[in-house]
């Protein structure tokens, strides 16, 4: 199975215009964390989601001063995820056809 994660963020609820321009520059100087295969944002705001891939050793310490660096604007919760179609046949093996 390949290994993918869900990673769900929220900004922080006090966070004001300013942040919010402080934020942007940020992103559109360092960007995702390595890994990313998509990267969307809820229609109402506030939140976003970003699937992400297994990443290499040497990437690792990136990663984590990316996370590091956005972690005063908002919080992360990640989920370990597979596909549908990796999960099914798991599904049928455990609970019959």
């Amino acid at each position: 199975m390949k290994e993918l994660y869900v990673t769900a963020y929220r900004f922080h609820s006090d966070l004001d215009r300013e942040d919010f321009e402080e934020l942007t520059k940020l992103f559109a100087e360092l960007g995702s964390t390595p890994g990313t295969i998509a990267h969307y944002m809820a229609i109402g705001g506030g939140r976003g989601f970003v699937i992400s891939e297994a990443i290499s050793d040497d990437q690792r310490a990136k990663a984590f001063e990316l996370n590091v660096r956005y972690a005063r604007f908002m919080e992360f919760e990640v989920h370990p995820v597979v596909t549908i179609e990796e999960a099914f046949p798991v599904i049928l093996q455990v609970y019959g056809s």
